[in-house]
């Protein structure tokens, strides 16, 4: 019987040091949210043609999108859509609100965006980014998408 006891205790013991190592490992595989690098170029992956920048302005983060139709795609398709935004970091996310832009080609006035309050959500990793939102209906030409993965921008 006393045998018994001590087994049991043991196992106790395995079975909470087991619960405490899983827990540890966990917090040590996390992705720092600090290294991540939220203001830098980024291309779609698989559409080189669609960008996304990012930079970091005091505590507000402002993101450029150009692109958004495939470069291979035909002549019917949707032209080239552009979006500015701006928004706070919230971990590896990034969650910003449309704002004023004026291209040659194209024009999203303050009022416009105030009035419509378009929104996109950004999650960054370290490799890239992924645009997980973005509230493009309508603002761009169909067929033209922003939601995807990007990759950083190689260095030239």
């Amino acid at each position: 019987m006393r045998c018994k006891c001590s087994r049991m205790k043991t196992k106790s013991q395995l079975r909470a040091a087991i619960i405490v190592l899983m827990l540890v490992s966990q917090d040590s595989l996390a992705i720092q949210t600090d290294s991540i690098p939220l203001s830098d170029s980024y291309v779609m992956a698989g559409n080189p043609a669609t960008t996304m920048n990012v930079r970091r302005e005091g505590d507000q983060y402002q993101i450029e999108l150009s692109g958004g139709s495939d470069e291979l795609a035909s002549a019917s398709t949707a032209a080239d859509c552009f979006i500015h935004a701006e928004g706070k970091r919230e971990g590896n996310r990034l969650a910003a609100v449309f704002t004023a832009l004026e291209t040659d080609t194209f024009s999203y006035s303050e009022r416009e965006a105030r009035a419509e309050n378009r929104t996109l959500e950004v999650v960054f990793e370290s490799e890239g980014a992924t645009l997980v939102h973005a509230d493009t209906f309508g603002y761009c030409g169909l067929g033209a998408t922003f939601e995807g993965q990007y990759r950083l921008k190689p260095a030239k």
